[in-house]
């Protein structure tokens, strides 16, 4: 059970830092001189498809496991394999600075 809400914390850690890498990139070049906000999103959305991918993979992980309210034989052993240590479920692969 400390896994799951280790994976959760780092799941809305990452929520956070994708927040702010957002924040940040909106003000930097090329996003910076886009007049249309929602394309300007949609670059930003863009650049960060690896980590929105990243967060979708470690959320559904997340959401199974709880779901199903325990790891499961099969599933701890795919939870180890993708999480090296200190990292939640694999979510922090997403993170783009230090945790």
């Amino acid at each position: 059970m400390a896994e799951l809400l280790q994976a959760e914390k780092a799941i809305l850690a990452l929520i956070q830092d994708v927040a702010t890498v957002r924040a940040a990139l909106a003000e930097l070049d090329p996003f910076d001189d886009m007049e249309d906000d929602s394309a300007r999103e949609a670059a930003i959305t863009e650049a960060l498809t690896d980590v929105l991918d990243f967060h979708r993979r470690a959320s559904m992980r997340w959401d199974f496991i709880g779901g199903s309210n325990s790891t499961g034989a099969d599933l701890a052993g795919q939870y180890r394999g993708l999480a090296a240590p200190g990292d939640y479920a694999g979510s922090r692969q997403g993170r783009t600075g230090p945790a």
